[in-house]
């Protein structure tokens, strides 16, 4: 699913289970874990890139991609492939390692459980929304998944974080990295869908 500050109104019908909030031209990001029947759950937390991409996150994706440079196919064929299977490594060893972060020890993944991930690129339209607009718009996407203080401290951050955000880019504009990241002008997007929906497919 894809949606605009204007359209917020599905958001909170989404099952999203983890939600990452992502400040490009920052050094933190924002995680909401409102997955169900484990300890703690649900609650956010605030990290810094720096210690979720850390040296066994770039080793990880390094191995594995030397794993598929090296496997024994057609050369044309897997060279075709290989934009498409990096962009899940990455993908897969990004969620591995704020899941280690937010689960306090490695984490696993086993085929077909991974956990449906909403990610809300804060830049562009979101940046011009006053105050109050922002406000309304976080509590609507994380209504879900966060609850009473919690929630309300959640927006606090996310707000805070959003107003350092809209100063280094210079009020608010658009930014390039946004098309860049996604290939298009998306500002919210539903990522490492689980195998029903479909790898990498945005449900409607």
């Amino acid at each position: 699913m894809v949606s605009n500050p204007g359209d917020l109104g599905d958001l909170s019908m989404q099952e999203t289970e983890i939600s990452l909030c992502i400040f490009p031209h920052l050094e933190e990001l924002v995680v909401v874990d409102g997955r169900s029947g484990l300890p703690g759950r649900p609650i956010f937390e605030v990290m810094r890139v720096d210690d979720v991409f850390d040296s066994r996150f770039f080793d990880g994706v390094q191995s594995d991609f030397g794993d598929l440079l090296r496997r024994d196919e057609r050369p044309f064929l897997k060279m075709l492939g290989l934009p498409h299977e990096l962009e899940g490594l990455i993908r897969m060893h990004g969620l591995r390692a704020i899941l280690s972060r937010l689960d306090g020890g490695p984490a696993s993944i086993p085929e077909g459980e991974m956990p449906n991930v909403a990610v809300l690129i804060l830049t562009g339209p979101f940046l011009t929304l006053d105050a109050e607009g922002l406000r309304k718009s976080l509590t609507e996407m994380f209504g879900s998944q966060l609850h009473g203080q919690h929630l309300d401290d959640c927006v606090d951050v996310v707000s805070g974080l959003a107003e350092e955000e809209r100063h280094a880019t210079n009020g608010g504009r658009p930014s390039e990295l946004t098309s860049l990241i996604r290939g298009d002008d998306t500002h919210y997007a539903t990522l490492w869908q689980s195998e029903q929906t479909g790898e990498g497919a945005s449900p409607e």
